[in-house]
């Protein structure tokens, strides 16, 4: 919420402040670092007008898990490249299909881009897809496909399509 301006006209708020922000990941090792960040912040950090929950939990977005149950929002940044057919099929199955949330934001690398990074032109610092189905070289050795524009925006149709959401897609690379 924004306050008052210097002429005291009000000029509504900038944004919407979580009650509850959840992070989830499988590996146990990857969630030490949010962990011990949290324990160094104090309660007082940031003061809020409105108490924020956080809560870091080891788990997949691929199975139903109950305490996810109830959520506004769920952000998959740089998750879904790294999920192989099944797992992606039943990530799409169990977050709009279960969860029911009112938005899914999913980030994942643009492979139309990648001939913009050093190396691209000799592939020094790029991984072949190790999956076998493409001769695509990508951004990182676990990821199992890299979407370009097009291939993105047809599997979020596709998924919006099969589990009654509307879509928008947008890119910044």
């Amino acid at each position: 919420m924004r306050f008052p301006d210097s002429s005291g006209a009000y000029t509504g708020p900038s944004q919407v402040a979580p009650a509850d922000i959840i992070a989830l990941d499988l590996d146990e090792a990857v969630l030490r670092w949010p962990i011990r960040l949290l324990e160094q912040q104090g309660p007082e950090e940031e003061p809020r007008f409105r108490a924020m929950r956080v809560r870091i939990l080891q788990g997949s977005l691929a199975q139903f898990d109950s305490r996810l149950r109830g959520l506004d929002a769920i952000v998959a940044a740089e998750v879904i490249e790294h999920l192989d057919e099944a797992t992606l099929e039943a990530f799409g199955r169990v977050v709009l299909g279960r969860y029911r949330p009112n938005k899914l934001l999913v980030t994942t690398p643009n492979y139309a881009f990648n001939c913009n990074f050093p190396g691209a032109d000799t592939r020094q610092g790029f991984y072949k897809d190790v999956t076998g189905r493409t001769d695509r070289w990508f951004r990182h050795d676990d990821h199992r496909f890299e979407f370009t524009p097009s291939e993105f925006s047809a599997w979020c149709d596709a998924l919006a399509a099969r589990e009654g959401y509307d879509v928008e897609v947008g890119g910044i690379g």
